[in-house]
Protein backbone atom coordinates (compact mmCIF):
# COMPACT_ATOMS: atom_id res chain seq x y z
CA UNK A 1 0.00 0.00 0.00
CA UNK A 2 2.65 2.19 1.10
CA UNK A 3 4.70 1.73 -2.09
CA UNK A 4 1.67 2.13 -4.37
CA UNK A 5 0.43 5.37 -2.45
CA UNK A 6 4.26 7.14 -2.46
CA UNK A 7 4.39 6.50 -6.55
CA UNK A 8 1.30 8.65 -6.88
CA UNK A 9 2.25 12.40 -6.78
CA UNK A 10 -2.15 13.45 -6.33
CA UNK A 11 -1.37 12.22 -2.85
CA UNK A 12 1.41 14.71 -2.09
CA UNK A 13 -0.66 17.37 -3.78
CA UNK A 14 -3.34 16.18 -1.45
CA UNK A 15 -1.31 16.28 1.59
CA UNK A 16 0.11 19.81 0.59
CA UNK A 17 -3.45 21.20 0.07
CA UNK A 18 -4.40 19.97 3.39
CA UNK A 19 -2.11 22.06 5.30
CA UNK A 20 -2.85 25.13 3.47
CA UNK A 21 -5.84 24.91 4.30
CA UNK A 22 -5.52 24.31 8.05
CA UNK A 23 -3.29 28.08 7.78
CA UNK A 24 -6.02 29.55 5.74
CA UNK A 25 -9.13 28.25 7.38
CA UNK A 26 -8.42 27.29 11.63
CA UNK A 27 -7.61 29.97 14.10
CA UNK A 28 -4.45 30.54 15.31
CA UNK A 29 -4.85 29.03 18.90
CA UNK A 30 -6.44 25.75 17.02
CA UNK A 31 -3.40 25.45 14.21
CA UNK A 32 -1.32 23.11 15.97
CA UNK A 33 -3.68 20.75 17.49
CA UNK A 34 -5.43 20.77 13.54
CA UNK A 35 -2.05 19.74 12.42
CA UNK A 36 -2.00 16.60 14.71
CA UNK A 37 -5.65 15.74 13.53
CA UNK A 38 -4.92 16.17 9.86
CA UNK A 39 -1.66 13.34 10.55
CA UNK A 40 -4.59 10.80 11.99
CA UNK A 41 -5.93 11.46 8.69
CA UNK A 42 -3.43 11.49 6.49
CA UNK A 43 -1.88 8.28 6.73
CA UNK A 44 -5.27 6.61 6.16
CA UNK A 45 -6.40 8.78 2.88
CA UNK A 46 -2.40 8.35 1.65
CA UNK A 47 -2.63 4.90 1.56
CA UNK A 48 -6.44 3.46 1.03
CA UNK A 49 -7.41 6.08 -1.57
CA UNK A 50 -7.98 3.82 -4.60
CA UNK A 51 -6.77 0.73 -2.70
CA UNK A 52 -9.70 -1.43 -2.87
CA UNK A 53 -9.58 -1.79 -6.80
CA UNK A 54 -5.99 -1.58 -7.38
CA UNK A 55 -3.84 -4.49 -9.43
CA UNK A 56 -1.85 -4.42 -6.56
CA UNK A 57 -4.24 -5.30 -4.02
CA UNK A 58 -5.54 -7.57 -6.58
CA UNK A 59 -1.84 -9.35 -7.13
CA UNK A 60 -1.29 -9.59 -3.13
CA UNK A 61 -4.90 -11.30 -2.95
CA UNK A 62 -4.04 -14.18 -5.81
CA UNK A 63 -0.82 -14.61 -4.02
CA UNK A 64 -2.38 -15.12 -0.42
CA UNK A 65 -5.52 -17.12 -1.63
CA UNK A 66 -2.93 -20.08 -2.44
CA UNK A 67 -2.16 -20.29 1.42
CA UNK A 68 -5.02 -19.35 1.95
CA UNK A 69 -4.53 -16.18 4.32
CA UNK A 70 -6.90 -13.75 2.73
CA UNK A 71 -8.01 -12.35 6.44
CA UNK A 72 -4.16 -11.11 7.17
CA UNK A 73 -4.52 -9.11 4.23
CA UNK A 74 -7.74 -7.58 5.18
CA UNK A 75 -6.64 -7.17 8.73
CA UNK A 76 -3.57 -5.11 7.57
CA UNK A 77 -5.56 -2.97 5.00
CA UNK A 78 -7.04 -1.38 8.16
CA UNK A 79 -4.29 -1.75 11.01
CA UNK A 80 -1.44 -0.53 9.04
CA UNK A 81 -3.00 3.01 8.11
CA UNK A 82 -4.63 3.25 11.60
CA UNK A 83 -0.91 2.42 13.43
CA UNK A 84 1.00 4.66 10.84
CA UNK A 85 -1.60 7.62 11.86
CA UNK A 86 -1.23 6.91 15.29
CA UNK A 87 2.71 7.01 15.39
CA UNK A 88 2.84 9.93 13.34
CA UNK A 89 0.22 11.64 15.24
CA UNK A 90 1.27 10.88 18.78
CA UNK A 91 4.96 12.82 17.32
CA UNK A 92 3.56 15.95 16.26
CA UNK A 93 1.20 16.36 19.25
CA UNK A 94 4.07 17.67 21.83
CA UNK A 95 4.31 20.45 19.20
CA UNK A 96 0.43 21.42 20.65
CA UNK A 97 0.85 20.42 24.21
CA UNK A 98 3.50 18.96 26.10
CA UNK A 99 2.89 16.93 27.59
CA UNK A 100 -0.10 15.92 25.93
CA UNK A 101 -3.03 14.78 28.65
CA UNK A 102 -3.40 11.21 29.16
CA UNK A 103 -7.24 11.12 27.22
CA UNK A 104 -4.85 11.90 24.46
CA UNK A 105 -2.92 8.31 24.45
CA UNK A 106 -6.69 6.79 24.44
CA UNK A 107 -8.51 8.86 22.24
CA UNK A 108 -5.73 8.64 19.19
CA UNK A 109 -5.67 5.23 18.53
CA UNK A 110 -8.91 4.28 18.82
CA UNK A 111 -10.02 7.41 16.42
CA UNK A 112 -6.93 6.07 14.18
CA UNK A 113 -8.42 2.48 14.00
CA UNK A 114 -12.30 4.50 13.49
CA UNK A 115 -10.72 6.37 10.89
CA UNK A 116 -9.21 3.36 9.01
CA UNK A 117 -12.44 1.24 8.87
CA UNK A 118 -14.71 4.45 8.33
CA UNK A 119 -12.72 5.04 5.09
CA UNK A 120 -11.55 1.63 4.22
CA UNK A 121 -15.43 0.50 3.86
CA UNK A 122 -16.64 4.14 2.16
CA UNK A 123 -13.51 3.21 -0.46
CA UNK A 124 -14.83 0.09 -1.12
CA UNK A 125 -18.73 0.62 -1.47
CA UNK A 126 -19.26 3.84 -1.75
CA UNK A 127 -16.04 5.53 -2.88
CA UNK A 128 -16.81 9.29 -3.72
CA UNK A 129 -19.58 9.74 -1.27
CA UNK A 130 -17.37 8.42 1.16
CA UNK A 131 -14.76 10.88 -0.34
CA UNK A 132 -17.33 13.88 0.05
CA UNK A 133 -18.38 13.11 3.65
CA UNK A 134 -14.66 13.17 4.60
CA UNK A 135 -13.64 15.97 2.87
CA UNK A 136 -16.97 17.68 4.32
CA UNK A 137 -15.96 16.64 7.98
CA UNK A 138 -12.89 18.19 7.50
CA UNK A 139 -13.47 21.31 6.34
CA UNK A 140 -15.87 21.86 9.17
CA UNK A 141 -13.76 21.00 11.85
CA UNK A 142 -11.49 23.68 10.59
CA UNK A 143 -14.06 26.40 10.66
CA UNK A 144 -14.95 25.42 14.35
CA UNK A 145 -13.86 28.01 17.19
CA UNK A 146 -11.55 26.28 19.32
CA UNK A 147 -13.41 26.51 22.04
CA UNK A 148 -17.13 25.08 21.65
CA UNK A 149 -19.82 22.65 23.64
CA UNK A 150 -21.80 22.14 21.19
CA UNK A 151 -22.99 18.47 19.43
CA UNK A 152 -20.93 19.38 16.52
CA UNK A 153 -17.81 18.79 18.37
CA UNK A 154 -18.77 15.18 18.59
CA UNK A 155 -20.23 14.70 15.76
CA UNK A 156 -17.02 15.62 13.88
CA UNK A 157 -14.90 12.97 14.75
CA UNK A 158 -12.18 13.59 12.53
CA UNK A 159 -11.31 15.74 15.20
CA UNK A 160 -11.03 14.46 18.47
CA UNK A 161 -7.50 14.47 18.66
CA UNK A 162 -7.28 18.03 18.04
CA UNK A 163 -9.98 18.35 20.41
CA UNK A 164 -8.52 16.91 23.27
CA UNK A 165 -5.60 19.03 23.06
CA UNK A 166 -7.62 21.86 23.43
CA UNK A 167 -10.22 20.76 25.61
CA UNK A 168 -10.26 23.52 28.35
CA UNK A 169 -14.16 22.64 30.16
CA UNK A 170 -13.34 26.39 32.09
CA UNK A 171 -13.25 28.23 29.00
CA UNK A 172 -16.98 26.29 27.63
CA UNK A 173 -15.75 23.19 26.01
CA UNK A 174 -16.14 19.29 26.56
CA UNK A 175 -14.28 17.65 29.39
CA UNK A 176 -11.42 15.44 28.10
CA UNK A 177 -12.72 12.49 29.19
CA UNK A 178 -15.86 13.02 26.79
CA UNK A 179 -14.01 12.50 23.93
CA UNK A 180 -12.41 9.37 25.27
CA UNK A 181 -16.07 7.75 26.04
CA UNK A 182 -16.89 9.30 22.45
CA UNK A 183 -14.07 7.53 20.94
CA UNK A 184 -14.75 4.08 22.67
CA UNK A 185 -18.51 4.26 21.24
CA UNK A 186 -17.25 5.51 17.61
CA UNK A 187 -14.87 2.01 17.55
CA UNK A 188 -17.43 -0.13 18.95
CA UNK A 189 -20.02 1.17 16.34
CA UNK A 190 -17.56 1.47 13.19
CA UNK A 191 -16.45 -2.19 13.61
CA UNK A 192 -19.93 -3.12 14.01
CA UNK A 193 -20.86 -1.64 10.97
CA UNK A 194 -17.98 -2.71 8.53
CA UNK A 195 -18.86 -6.65 10.22
CA UNK A 196 -22.53 -5.57 8.84
CA UNK A 197 -21.60 -4.71 5.38
CA UNK A 198 -19.39 -7.03 4.58
CA UNK A 199 -21.56 -9.75 5.51
CA UNK A 200 -24.47 -8.16 3.72
CA UNK A 201 -22.21 -8.12 0.70
CA UNK A 202 -20.78 -11.66 0.76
Amino acid sequence: MWKRAVNMQSRLWLAGLAAVSILIISSPEKTAAEFVSLFVLLPVVFMLTGWSDSRERKGVLNIINRGGKTNMVRFAEWSVPAAGAAAVSSVSAFAAAAPPPWQFWIVLPLTAVSISLIYLTTEQYLKFAGRTVFGILWLVQLAEPAHTKNLLGLGVFTNYPAAVLLACPTAGTYHPDSFVLASFILVFLVAGMRAFVRRQSS
